[in-house]
């Protein structure tokens, strides 16, 4: 997933939880069911946090670098929780989760698609070799 597409699926996540912030409360870090009122609210503010990871860095040479590869995975760590959170609170299904991630304009294939679509490239693969040859050799069927 690129730093632009991460960023575009934060920004929908966080219109769809709306505003958030971070719980202060030091107790709410050790619960083990903060309330599904405490998730929302953590999870738009971690959100919006992990936004800010992605923003680019320059250095003195005066180059833009783009975005900290370390702090990209940062942020990728952090959909990951809010996606699974979102899952839980029953927001988005399984399917919408995935296809939020998934390359803008791309549709998801299953393995035995993909299984299928490999096996008829090999196929025309070797049929094209196979032509090949029979022109090299001269034995071409007419």
């Amino acid at each position: 997933m690129t730093p632009e597409k991460l960023k575009s699926v934060l920004v929908a996540y966080r219109e769809l939880l709306g505003r958030g912030d971070r719980l202060e409360d030091a107790n709410y870090y050790l619960r083990m069911n903060p309330g599904r009122t405490n998730v929302i609210r953590h999870i738009s503010w971690m959100c919006e946090e992990a936004q800010t990871f992605l923003e680019r860095f320059g250095c003195n040479c005066g180059q833009d670098h783009g975005p900290d590869p370390r702090k990209v995975e940062k942020a990728m760590r952090w959909l990951g929780f809010v996606q699974g959170c979102l899952w839980c609170l029953s927001l988005k299904s399984l399917n919408d989760l995935r296809d939020d991630s998934m390359p803008d304009g791309e549709k998801f294939k299953s393995i035995t698609q993909v299984d299928a679509e490999k096996a008829e490239e090999e196929r025309r693969h070797k049929a094209v070799e196979a032509a090949v040859l029979a022109i090299r050799t001269g034995k071409v069927n007419k």
